[in-house]
């Protein structure tokens, strides 16, 4: 973000730059605890546009651990259309919704917590209503504490269906208030009406007051690298 972004903090950033890569250092130490579990999706392809950012947005050495615990796949598409699944014979969509799958299985076999959550199968009905239903069985477990933190992004792509996704998560909120296990989340969107209206009331930041002079920069820098010439943007 552009809290008075200097060339040094940029370069810092850079995919080998010092700050980058302790931070990647830190993290990798926290898998050595096996608390928690990675599995990365990796961008197929180079984004397709201007010719100065026709590459990964994301390259492989960025959007990867290369740690042991970690696993690894690949979506054959770009940054933009990783996520966006034409419907579930989607390759991508399979992929992702097997993992899900993989990751629910193994909480819901622990049946020393009296937890039957179902699972993704083809058959099996995965909706708003089946997905509170899940989140209020993990809340209330007998003798678990802690705090659940989902990263939500992109939260206005999701089909169109805005109040009905920002009463979830508002009614996820408030039903982890008083328990010892906690959810807590972290959701980026454009500034929809119904996200404003029912989310509002929660800590938010517009990136766009923090960070057009830095991808002002960003462009620039890298329109001024390029061997071939001038392209067609413009500013």
């Amino acid at each position: 973000m552009g809290f008075d972004t200097s060339d040094a903090l940029l370069r810092s950033l850079k995919p080998d730059g010092e700050t980058l890569g302790r931070l990647r250092e830190d993290f990798a130490s926290m898998l050595e605890g096996r608390t928690f579990k990675v599995h990365s999706f990796q961008e197929g392809q180079g984004y397709k546009g201007a010719r100065a950012l026709s590459r990964k947005i994301v390259d492989d050495n960025s959007s990867s651990l290369d740690h042991p615990i970690e696993r690894k796949d690949t979506i054959n598409a770009n940054h933009v259309m990783m996520c966006r699944f034409n419907g579930p014979e989607d390759n991508g969509y399979i992929k992702v919704k097997g993992v899900i799958s993989k990751y629910v299985d193994e909480v819901g076999g622990k049946k020393d917590q009296g937890m039957q959550i179902g699972s993704l199968d083809n058959h099996y009905d995965w909706r708003l209503p089946q997905l509170e239903a899940v989140f209020h069985k993990i809340l209330d477990q007998d003798g678990v504490s802690g705090c659940i933190v989902l990263i939500i992004d992109a939260l206005d792509e999701f089909s169109d269906r805005d109040e009905e996704t920002a009463r979830f998560l508002k009614e996820l909120m408030s039903s982890s208030q008083g328990k010892a296990l906690r959810i807590r989340l972290c959701v980026s969107s454009r500034p929809h009406n119904a996200f404003r209206d029912m989310l509002g009331h929660y800590p938010s930041i517009a990136m766009q007051d923090w960070n057009a002079e830095d991808i002002e920069k960003f462009v620039d820098d890298r329109l001024i690298l390029q061997e071939h010439g001038p392209t067609s943007f413009t500013r």
